[in-house]
């Protein structure tokens, strides 16, 4: 009985630390965390004439599978904001002494990442017209030079899909059909240039960018809200490359991310993410240009895993395990207590 109401204790404490920490989103359930100590370093040179310039830095950031927090950043930041698309942005002031200078920029941070599996049926994430335009940027739903749905080779997979699922508009349903036509139309290759959706289909080919892009662009031409998340997987404490994956806008929990590659992940349903993934970066729509007045000289992005554990259903679990064993204790008690009594009752009468 110790025993029991013991774990059930540290269980009640664990649920409460952990949970404060966790990404609310009612349309997942968490099943586990990883825990990461991430190292990110830029040496760089600038090769403009400003005698000051200012680097906008970005963290990993905070999602509904993900929680980060800075430990430390240097050199001093000098602002901070968020843009559009929910990345926090920190930007340093850094002076020039000559053209060609090198400086170095670095921040380690502590991440939570979390594997999230559905917490309602695939028609639980509501429908398109559900979707709020006041409620989401215009731009989670316009083309893009990636994401060009009104290319004709795009315009005709989109038509072929509305064909085959006529009426339909359930945004679930929508995107696991849609997973299934990029997976249909794309050959995983690695390579190691950004082709978009249009190009990929073109060549039928592509990595997890062209996957990502088709399935971005199919959703934003069914009129479902989708971005782009960049990060890494990391596996036994090593980062085994960048990668992309997707979210999709429910008007009833947010953004939902979904692994647009099904043969290169066991990853399969909306909803479901491991706490491999790790987000460093969410584009809602690509940047116009690209600027060349800084040569990278070296880049360093590490992960650590410090600490792992399950949480939520196991402790659950546990909890109702604890109570029915405890309350079964109980019981048991309380009725050999009441035998003892009769009995004891009987003899003293006799």
């Amino acid at each position: 009985m110790r025993s029991c109401l013991g774990n059930l204790c540290l269980t009640l404490l664990l649920s409460m630390v952990i949970e404060p920490c966790t990404p609310l989103n009612q349309g997942l359930r968490y099943t586990e965390y990883r825990v990461y100590e991430v190292e990110d370093v830029a040496v760089l040179t600038y090769l403009g004439s400003n005698r000051t310039v200012y680097v906008d830095w970005f963290v990993p950031v905070n999602n509904s599978h993900q929680s980060s927090y800075i430990l430390e950043l240097n050199p001093k930041v000098y602002e901070r904001f968020t843009d559009r698309w929910g990345n926090s942005i920190y930007r340093f002031k850094v002076d020039i002494d000559l053209h060609g200078s090198t400086f170095r920029l670095e921040g380690r941070y502590r991440v939570v990442c979390y594997t999230t599996v559905p917490a309602v049926t695939i028609d639980g994430y509501g429908r398109i017209d559900d979707v709020d335009p006041n409620h989401i940027d215009p731009m989670y739903l316009a083309p893009s030079y990636w994401w060009n749905f009104t290319d004709p080779i795009i315009s005709k997979l989109l038509e072929e899909l509305r064909s085959s699922l006529s009426g339909e508009n359930r945004i679930g349903v929508l995107i696991e059909e849609a997973k299934k036509i990029v997976n249909s139309k794309l050959s995983y290759r690695r390579i190691d240039e950004r082709l978009g959706a249009s190009e990929a289909l073109r060549r039928g080919y592509g990595d997890c960018s062209e996957f990502s892009d088709l399935l971005i662009s199919l959703a934003r031409g069914l009129g479902i809200p989708a971005r782009r998340v960049l990060g890494v997987y990391v596996e036994d404490s090593r980062i085994k490359g960048w990668h992309a994956w997707v979210e999709v806008w429910s008007p009833y929990f947010g953004w939902i991310p979904v692994e647009a590659i099904d043969q290169a992940s066991s990853v399969k349903s909306l909803g479901q993410i491991t706490s491999n993934y790790l987000a460093v970066y969410i584009e809602g729509y690509p940047a116009d240009t690209v600027d060349e007045e800084f040569r990278d000289e070296e880049i360093i992005f590490e992960a650590k895993l410090i600490e792992y554990g399950r949480l939520m259903d196991d402790l659950y679990t546990r909890i109702a395990k604890d109570l029915a064993i405890s309350l079964s204790i109980a019981v048991v008690a309380i009725i050999a207590i009441h035998v003892v009594t009769r009995v004891y009752k009987a003899r003293s009468t006799g």
